[in-house]
Formats: structure tokens, sequence, C-alpha cells
């Protein structure tokens, strides 16, 4: 429990409070492109995780997760190119898990959104740890990278 506590210490926290503005850039841009430009659920929820995405990396690095290196290091070079993954994987999972859990709510937009989200915050935090903080992953597996 020790080891668990943490991995979801205060750097779960503070990426949490993140991980609140980023919804709310996600959820405006989602919802204006559904509403004024007419776009599909499936395209706006793409561009919407990508907006999301793109605000986060260094936000994430240097509040989230208080990776203090200099910007220019080959650390945050191997950092961006993670973070690009796991956002690309969120990108891509994102418009299908949203309709798979449209489809367990008998389609409630807001209901299964906030779901989606919920699923993804989780994944994309321990996702994180490998791109920001490898060593507080050896915490909770006891395996050292």
């Amino acid at each position: 429990m020790l080891k668990c506590n943490r991995l979801l210490g205060y750097g779960f926290i503070r990426y949490l409070m993140v991980g609140i503005v980023l919804f709310m850039i996600d959820w405006v841009v989602f919802y204006s492109m559904l509403l004024v430009m007419e776009a599909s659920i499936d395209m706006a929820q793409i561009v919407s995780r990508a907006c999301g995405a793109s605000c986060g990396f260094v936000v994430h690095k240097y509040f989230s997760f208080r990776e203090l290196t200099r910007l220019r290091s080959s650390r945050t070079v191997y950092q961006g190119f993670g973070y690009f993954l796991v956002a690309l994987f969120n990108i891509m999972i994102s418009p299908l898990l949203l309709n798979l859990v449209l489809m367990l709510t008998a389609d409630t937009l807001f209901i299964s959104k906030i779901i989606l989200e919920m699923i993804l915050v989780l994944q994309t935090y321990l996702l994180m740890l490998l791109v920001f903080r490898w060593d507080r992953l050896a915490l909770f597996t006891g395996v050292r990278f």
C-alpha cells in the first residue's frame, strides 16, 4: 500500500490539477467543433484531444512531474518523443473508447465524455510516469529501468 501511495502522491494531485485545465480546453474545443463547425463526434474528439495534448507537455513536465532538466537536454527530447507517443495513442483510441462508452450509456454524450476522461486520466498518468519519472514506476513494480 505504501508503494501505491508514493506512486499516486502529490505528483498525481498536480497531474489532476493540470488535467482539469486541459479537460476544460478539450471540452471547449470538442463542443465548439460539434456545435459551431458541425463536425462528427469522432473528428471533434480527435481534434480536442490533440489540442489538450499540445498544451500539456510543458505544463506536465515542469509542474505535474517536476522535471527540472533544461528544456534542450537530450532527456527532454526523449520525454517529448514519449509524450508524443502517449498523446498519439490517446488520440487514436479515444474516439473508439468514446463510441464504446456511448453505447454503454445509451447515447448520453455528456456522461460518456466524463467516463472516458476518467479512464484516460489514470491510463495517461501511468504512461506519463514512464515518460517523465520512470524511477517512480520502480517504486511500484520493483523493476529498475
